[in-house]
């Protein structure tokens, strides 16, 4: 679904087969295309004029929230696969993804969030952003977590009954003390090896913020994966307290000898400025609630979902952007059964038709010598080509008898494979 939003609630428009149909709006000034990360090769909504001066407007393989007139206009995508009956579960696409380490490395390739430009608002339930951003961080935090929580000295202060440890705080043991008779005790300052450092305690004020948020949204709640994370995590914090400033928060320092903490605490700074630092923010479902701008890159999450399916079933032999400086292919499988150059495209129209130029390109990295000399084929020989697309419906998985590929007409060696997307409310 394309819609727009005109000062007021989310208004559907089904437009053209090939846009949505702008005439309405001939007034507003010229729009300019909504890139993604501004990168030009990566346009989220695009824009046509016929011959007669009619625009339309186009979008890509990115679902999101943006302005078209600061203030005035908004833009909202869904899924291209979405209906009246089906809606794609994009996070349980991203849970699955998640489960492979390499992709934590990937995470912020996934979303673009607009945090200076003026929020827009919307129905909580068409926001996007926030259910992404609260599985990543909740995924990441349960990788710490089975590491053990990061052990640092820190700085307390405690009334101590019969003895002194570090400093004595003269004024407030006096005043805690002296005057209640209480002279044996004494209100020192002293400093503690243990996990209730800066960081642990972002940590634990945003799976506060996830838990308001998980609690107040029906589908999320209902999730079982999400129900999981949190009991996985929660007794690792116990120890932990959530006391923080926003001053802490912004300027927590990070150590890239965690690696695990410096992306957490990233994702923990996103959720805290989508909420302004505020828990009582968080909105029930169906409430209207202000959002960023935002996007999600589609192709790239449905690449990582591959990714995550193909080793499933092929473990190590699935390499991830193997090639040269040049060209990196998505995947090159290495396995006694199956030597293949694959590529995953985000277009659900694999199922009837092909896309000569992402033929091409697949062919193009199957001639590349880093592979021949991977696989150990010679010079003369084809390597086989693998485009991997969206189903409506269809097998699930990669695993048993499932991976039987069917070659593409016209072309040697060069086949597709379609698989069955999740979809929300089914197999949660």
């Amino acid at each position: 679904m394309t819609a727009l939003i005109n000062n007021g609630p989310l208004q559907e428009h089904h437009g053209h087969p090939n846009g949505l149909n702008l005439s309405a709006y001939h007034q507003c000034g010229e729009w300019l295309d909504i890139l993604y990360k501004n990168c030009p090769d990566k346009p989220c909504v695009s824009f046509k004029y016929s011959s007669t001066g009619e625009r339309s407007l186009h979008t890509s393989y990115y679902i999101g929230l943006d302005w078209l007139e600061t203030g005035k206009l908004a833009v909202y995508v869904e899924p291209k696969m979405n209906n009246d009956r089906r809606q794609t579960d994009y996070f349980k696409m991203l849970f699955h993804a998640l489960s492979n380490p390499q992709v934590n490395s990937h995470v912020e390739d996934l979303f673009e969030i607009k945090m200076k430009e003026p929020h827009i608002k919307i129905n909580q339930s068409k926001d996007l952003i926030t259910p992404l951003l609260i599985l990543q961080f909740l995924e990441l935090t349960s990788k710490i977590v089975k590491k053990g929580l990061k052990k640092s000295y820190n700085t307390v202060s405690n009334n101590l009954k019969g003895r002194i440890k570090g400093k004595l705080l003269v004024p407030k043991s006096i005043k805690m003390n002296s005057v209640k008779g209480k002279v044996q005790d004494a209100y020192c300052q002293y400093t503690v090896f243990d996990v209730n450092g800066i960081e642990n305690r972002v940590l634990k004020k945003a799976i506060s913020f996830c838990r308001r948020y998980l609690d107040n949204h029906q589908l999320a709640a209902n999730t079982k994966y999400f129900q999981h994370l949190l009991a996985y995590i929660t007794p690792a914090f116990q120890f932990v307290t959530t006391e923080t400033e926003n001053s802490e928060i912004r300027n927590v320092k990070q150590t890239s000898f965690f690696k695990e903490y410096k992306a957490a605490l990233r994702l923990a700074e996103l959720i805290f400025k989508r909420y302004g630092y505020n828990i009582g923010k968080v909105k029930p479902e169906n409430e209207i609630v202000s959002v960023p701008p935002f996007w999600i890159d589609m192709s790239k999450l449905f690449e990582l979902y591959t990714l995550s399916l193909l080793r499933d079933r092929f473990a190590s032999n699935v390499l991830y952007h193997f090639g040269n400086s040049a060209n990196e292919l998505d995947f090159l499988l290495d396995h006694a059964d199956y030597k293949l150059v694959i590529d995953a495209k985000y277009k659900p129209f694999y199922s009837t038709g092909i896309d000569h130029q992402d033929v091409r390109q697949v062919s193009g990295y199957s001639r590349l010598d880093v592979v021949y000399d991977r696989l150990g084929y010679s010079a003369v020989e084809l390597i086989r080509c693998l485009i991997i697309y969206p189903l409506d419906s269809g097998m699930e998985h990669f695993k048993g008898e499932n991976f039987k590929y069917e070659p593409i007409a016209g072309y040697k060696e060069i086949y597709k494979l379609g698989i069955k997307l999740p979809l929300v409310g089914i197999g949660s």
